[in-house]
């Protein structure tokens, strides 16, 4: 594993938009680091060569640090009718796409603004977790919950993760 970041992103307070939140949770749990703290904005190296940030939401600004790594996996939630599996795997590649929000800015236009303002990309992926609520909430919902350790196994076997 070189230079590989994990960003992780969603709304915590919004339950299953939060699961990217309780991904590294699980993450840490079995490299046996501390907990994260609730609404940390960057977790920094968990290990030699794997970082993790933790946001809210893709911004702009994440383009240069992605200049700068090998590999990052964008962690998120998805909802039913996307034809997704409950668990999402897929590699991606830069492209410019609009959003009518800057909530809505996709990891693929990211990788494309890093491209075109640092001359690089790095290999990217993402894994999607299904939510089911959305409520108003920080608990996972239990449908979402009992995928979250499945998630950590795929996210772990992917990266190559010494757990």
């Amino acid at each position: 594993m070189r230079n590989t970041i994990l960003i992780a992103y969603g709304n915590p307070s919004r339950k299953d938009d939060g699961v990217a939140f309780h991904v590294l949770l699980k993450l840490r749990e079995l490299l046996h680091l501390d907990p994260l703290p609730l609404l940390e904005l960057t977790d920094g190296e968990l290990v030699p060569g794997l970082q993790a940030v933790y946001t809210q939401q893709l911004v702009p600004e994440m383009s240069e640090t992605l200049a700068e790594m090998d590999t990052v996996v964008f962690l998120d939630a998805h909802v039913a009718g996307t034809n997704w599996p409950p668990i999402y795997w897929q590699e991606i590649t830069p492209m410019f796409q609009t959003g009518m929000v800057s909530h809505h800015f996709k990891p693929d236009t990211l990788l494309a603004w890093s491209v075109s303002l640092y001359g690089q990309a790095p290999q990217a992926f993402i894994l999607s977790v299904l939510g089911s609520n959305f409520d108003f909430g920080y608990d996972l919902s239990p449908e979402t919950a009992l995928l979250v350790d499945k998630a950590v196994h795929i996210l772990t076997s992917k990266v190559n993760l010494p757990v």
